[in-house]
């Protein structure tokens, strides 16, 4: 048995020494970064439908979810989500960040950030209805190589990003036979940018704050038609109020026509959007009085100016409920005195208050 333990001995250090052959390293996919939200459910329902869709169309990508990078992102405007975001990108090596905000009603807005050389190139998509996932997901694919199509993309990811930028500019050619190549600085047109007509149908009710005598509280009615551009809301339309009391021995009825055009801005993009305004009217009162004496009446039209805020939350993706609360001042007041002996029955407030309650139509 001795004479067979040397060539054992030698096999066996062959073995262990022979080289093992090299396995070639894999680069990893590119990464894309989706921010989530946290304690929205309906964005939260949409993100996690397009996370799906993704996976289809950037099928050579890798996408990431993380939270928001800080608590009060959601409540920013645009320029300062970028500058939050941007760490996020840079700190994962990701070739871009996307992040979704707006509402069913008012419509979901897509933000793509790309960073390449320092250069930080947004567009922003908007969809009418949470259904067209496969269009919002087509967008993030189109805005990703539409991003890279200025520079080359860095030698780490151009084997994912080259194929995507071609198949960008491919079908954008077929599209645009006849385009010009996009420049840099050219802003992607969305909805959000179309003018939209609205209806908008409120009851309304004001009284007096300061400098009034006797009953101040109309009620009435207003119908407006409003465009709104991007943020900013212009709207026409009338209000009708009515008014009855009592003062210095005389029943008295008060009518009221005002047309009225109002401006407002609009300062959220979330489920609940606040606008503050101002308005300009013009109201048309017509006085009544009946008492011990004979009837009495007079006709005047009063300047009016007021400053709102509106309160509006989608119920669906065409109707809103809108809440108005305001303040007004007018260039004079009326009074209603009592012909016998001058008594005064009623003034116009010097201020005044108001509240709006209804819908828009349209949105």
């Amino acid at each position: 048995m001795g004479s067979f333990a040397l060539p054992l001995v030698v096999a066996t250090a062959i073995a262990v020494s022979a080289p093992q052959a090299a396995t070639p390293s894999v680069a990893p996919p590119p990464a894309v970064l989706f921010v989530r939200h946290v304690g929205n459910q309906r964005i939260q329902a949409l993100e996690r439908q397009l996370s799906d869709e993704l996976g289809l169309v950037l099928d050579d990508f890798a996408t990431f979810t993380l939270d928001a990078p800080g608590e009060d992102f959601w409540s920013l405007a645009l320029e300062a989500q970028i500058t939050q975001a941007t760490p996020l990108v840079t700190r994962y090596d990701a070739v871009a960040a996307i992040w979704l905000t707006g509402s069913e009603g008012a419509g979901y807005y897509l933000h793509l950030v790309a960073l390449q050389s320092g250069r930080t190139l947004v567009r922003t998509f908007e969809a009418r209805r949470a259904a067209a996932i496969g269009t919002l997901a087509l967008a993030v694919r189109e805005l990703l190589g539409a991003a890279y199509m200025f520079e080359p993309p860095p030698p780490a990811v151009a084997t994912a990003l080259d194929p995507l930028v071609q198949s960008v500019v491919e079908e954008l050619r077929q599209e645009h036979p006849l385009a010009p190549a996009p420049s840099a600085t050219e802003v992607v047109p969305s909805e959000s940018n179309r003018p939209r007509w609205r209806s908008v149908v409120t009851a309304t009710t004001a009284g007096g704050l300061a400098g009034q005598r006797g009953p101040s509280t109309l009620w009435g009615a207003s119908l407006a038609a409003e465009l709104a551009y991007h943020r900013l809301w212009v709207s026409l339309g009338a209000d009708l109020g009515w008014q009855s009391g009592e003062g210095a021995g005389l029943n008295f009825q008060r009518q009221v026509v005002q047309p009225r055009l109002a401006i407002a801005w609009q300062l959220t993009r979330g489920a609940l959007a606040i606008a503050p305004g101002a308005a300009l009217g013009v109201a048309f009162e017509q006085w009544s009085a009946a008492g011990e004496g004979p009837s009495q009446g007079f006709s005047r039209a009063r300047v009016v100016v007021g400053a709102d805020l509106q309160l509006r939350y989608p119920l669906t993706d065409t109707l809103a409920v809108v809440m108005i609360p305001g303040l007004s001042v007018a260039h004079q007041q009326l009074t209603l005195e009592r012909r016998s002996d001058g008594r005064t029955a009623a003034t116009t407030p010097e201020l005044a208050w108001g509240l709006r309650l209804g819908v828009v139509l349209g949105l």
